[in-house]
């Protein structure tokens, strides 16, 4: 199938998981939008193969199985091309930002890549920013004590601890 074929079979699922939602009476997925967030959400149920196939490579984390990016890119159903753009910027500018509205993978797909570009869990911190996000909470602040304790005691952040293991 050619590229329009592949995205009309997309939207049509999509629009038959809009159609079941509706004939359940579930309160979403109301739209395409959030359908797609349904589909993003439980990518292993999804998958080709038998649920015993599926099973037994469950807990098996999936950066183990990849060797190159087309590969990460089939796992998350993205254009490998797009990832190769944010690994380029990634290597440019050393830092990359995703934005968009909630529920449409930017976590995950930033982790998975993340894991995948680093060779490791461990090489790999994730911070979310919020726009209450201050100093205190990035770098080190004053924080309640542990343990019910009255006071406040001095903890440090993300950077400061990312800067330790680095």
């Amino acid at each position: 199938a050619d590229e329009a074929e592949i995205y009309e079979h997309a939207l049509e699922f999509l629009d038959k998981i809009v159609e079941r939602a509706t004939v359940l009476n579930l309160a979403r997925p109301n739209n395409r939008l959030e359908a797609q967030s349904v589909v993003y959400r439980y990518p292993d149920s999804l998958q080709a193969g038998s649920s015993s196939e599926r099973e037994a490579t469950r807990g098996i984390p999936h950066d183990t199985e990849l060797t190159s990016l087309e590969d990460l890119a089939d796992e998350l159903h993205l254009a490998a091309n797009f990832l190769g753009n944010i690994e380029t910027l990634l290597n440019d500018k050393k830092q990359v930002i995703f934005q968009g509205p909630p529920d449409t993978w930017k976590t995950y797909v930033a982790q998975k890549l993340a894991r995948h570009l680093a060779g490791s869990e461990e090489r790999v911190t994730l911070v979310q920013f919020h726009p209450s996000y201050a100093y205190e909470d990035f770098v080190q602040g004053f924080r309640p004590a542990k343990y019910g304790q009255p006071g406040f005691e001095l903890r440090d952040g993300p950077l400061p601890r990312a800067a330790e293991c680095a």
